[in-house]
């Protein structure tokens, strides 16, 4: 009896080991999840002003923590994210990042995103609607 009491304790030990050790991991996944997904919507409002011919934008809510892609005011999908991200203000507010119908968008610039501690700046250029997100 004794000596299961000892196995099983040293199996708990080795196991919440283990659970720390993937924290770290967890965190970084999610912040890469994150910045995924943050493309994939900002290439779907594109396509969804080409594909539509109308002029799509994505806007970013930071008091509730969603960002929406509308279509003349109309919201057609909404993302929550994490209270750990947070955006701010570049050279772009949180509704300027729109797309016309040829998929270009209105005005280029930067707006900044902080994800758990590390800065962000998602750069929109002009023509053709290209952008990026570079680690500050």
């Amino acid at each position: 009896m004794t000596e299961l009491i000892v196995t099983l304790s040293i199996i708990m030990m080795m196991s919440s080991l283990v659970t720390l050790t993937f924290s770290p991991l967890q965190k970084a996944q999610q912040k890469e999840h994150f910045l995924h997904e943050f493309k994939n919507d900002l290439y779907l409002t594109q396509q969804l002003a080409i594909s539509t011919g109308n002029p799509t934008t994505l806007y970013i809510r930071t008091t509730n923590h969603t960002y929406s892609i509308n279509q003349q005011t109309k919201p057609l999908y909404t993302r929550t994210f994490d209270s750990t991200i947070s955006f701010e203000k570049g050279t772009l507010s949180f509704t300027d990042v729109m797309y016309h119908y040829n998929g270009n968008i209105s005005k280029s610039g930067t707006l900044l995103m902080t994800i758990d501690g590390t800065r962000y700046r998602v750069v929109f250029l002009l023509g053709k609607g290209r952008f990026y997100i570079e680690k500050m």
